[in-house]
């Protein structure tokens, strides 16, 4: 027999536990789950993830706030029916509510037009609901039909679903397309194991790619130097031997200008003082089609703003415009990705001021977005050096890296419509391996060095170590 929302929740130990040990769970209530598991506020719960949220409502419903909030009430109007009775109106007081949490719940709805996703399920006494709104939870009474009474936030839900509103109502959808038969990670599924220092290189990275130089069937990963690009030959699939340095053997001339300083310079002369003025110091360009109409744009990232520019069929690009695409103090680096799975590419930029999403929602329209990606809104730190993109674990949903200048690494697993999970055993992983990558990474990337279809972790150290970290897959 299935459990019901607000009957079965883990022990406090399952959710402390890390992944891979023996777990145990037992029957315990919601309001028991909340005062003991609120020191494990946002850590990922193995045992319920949204789809058993899903499963075991009666009712989920998209809902606005419908005018202001009253001395003790605010309504909302039910734009969908997601799952179970239809139902146009809904009504929340809090007459009996602490001041701090309407005042919380209120604040968070003043934006995104109050969009909230409400879940009601459970039996008897324990019939509850949940309200999501913008990354956070709150625990609601029913108190009659149409009729609840706001509690508490939940932090213990964060485990189950840690983003957006607008990402958490695709995920429910997406589920029930599914008929339940999806699932939604709970950690990153893979390990780093051999990690191997494949060389050496002089200087800071400006750039790290990987080229099929001679047409052999193995990658060269060229990491460029001003003091010097070092080019490694990685392995064709099923071959052995080692990843080695061919760079006095390889032709650097097809990889020295990386085009960077070019179309740098390109784009700056399309700009007027008045376009760039206060937006401060500028930050490389970050290319990719995000318009989605098969053509390559470019982004300027400064630290007030960023400048776009939409390439047209005529190999240049449309007058600049301004974009919100910006590091907010000093210099970044940039990935990209279609981290929600909407079709559009996102942008993630990571530097001085830390790590910073931007969701493409088109129409050269980005919204910066971290504090509702889950664990990396608050795991991510400042001082970044580099960060990459890839799906590591083969789920379909592209994965991050972000390395720092004078601490370990981090990895992240995207749960699927962009809610990252922190990749606990490979962070983990590094901490009693051979090189020292605690003393900080100059630069970081993922790259498929042995050619079996799972990206690797390469990693340049502050000391010019390079070393390849082999995903040894599930």
């Amino acid at each position: 027999m299935g459990s019901h929302l607000g009957d079965r929740f883990p022990d406090l130990s399952d959710s402390l536990s890390s992944a891979g040990q023996v777990k145990q769970s037992f029957t315990i209530t919601l309001f028991a789950a909340f005062s003991l598991l609120a020191v494990a506020s946002a850590m990922i719960n193995p045992n319920v993830t949204p789809v058993e949220l899903v499963r075991d409502a009666e009712q989920i419903l998209s809902l606005r706030r419908e005018g202001a909030a009253q001395t003790s009430f605010l309504k909302f109007k039910a734009v969908e029916t997601l799952k179970g009775n239809q139902r146009n109106k809904v009504t929340l007081t809090f007459e009996k509510s602490e001041p701090r949490q309407v005042e919380a719940m209120l604040g968070l709805l003043k934006k995104d037009n109050g969009h909230c996703l409400l879940m009601i399920g459970g039996k008897g006494k324990k019939r509850r609901g949940f309200l999501h709104v913008r990354a956070r939870w709150f625990e609601l009474r029913i108190l009659g039909d149409g009729l609840l009474e706001l509690q508490k936030e939940s932090s213990w839900l964060l485990g189950v679903w840690n983003g957006g509103t607008d990402m958490l109502t695709r995920c429910v959808k997406h589920i029930l397309k599914s008929k339940g038969k999806t699932r939604i990670p709970v950690n990153a599924g893979i390990m780093w194991d051999p990690m191997e220092r494949i060389g050496t290189v002089d200087g800071a990275p400006i750039a790290i790619r990987v080229l099929h130089l001679n047409g052999d069937g193995a990658p060269y990963l060229h990491i460029a130097s001003p003091k010097g690009d070092r080019i490694f030959r990685g392995l064709r699939r099923g071959e052995e031997g080692a990843i080695t340095d061919v760079t006095n053997k390889a032709d650097l001339k097809l990889s020295k200008n990386t085009g960077h300083q070019k179309l740098s310079k390109k784009l700056f002369t399309m700009l007027s003082e008045k376009e760039v003025d206060g937006l401060g110091k500028p930050s490389r360009i970050v290319v990719s089609d995000f318009t989605g109409d098969n053509l390559s744009d470019a982004i300027v990232p400064f630290e007030k703003g960023g400048i776009f520019f939409e390439g047209n069929r005529a190999n240049s690009y449309e007058s600049p415009r301004s974009c919100a695409v910006s590091t907010t103090h000093g210099k970044a680096v940039s990935t990209v990705a279609d981290f929600d799975g909407d079709g559009l590419i996102d942008v993630v930029l990571s530097g001085d001021d830390g790590t910073k999403i931007f969701h493409n929602q088109g129409n050269v329209k980005f919204v910066e977005c971290l504090a509702e990606s889950g664990e990396v809104s608050y795991k991510a730190a400042r001082f970044a050096s580099w960060c990459s993109a890839a799906d590591i674990n083969g789920d379909g949903h592209p994965d991050l890296m972000v390395t720092y200048h004078e601490q370990l690494p981090q990895f992240y697993f995207n749960r699927g419509f962009r809610s990252f999970g922190f990749a606990v055993r490979l962070f983990t992983s590094l901490q009693g391996a051979e090189m020292n990558a605690a003393d900080g990474q100059q630069a970081g990337v993922f790259a498929d060095m042995n050619s079996d279809g799972a990206p690797d972790a390469i990693l340049v150290l502050n000391n010019g170590e390079v070393w390849c970290l082999f995903n040894e897959g599930n």
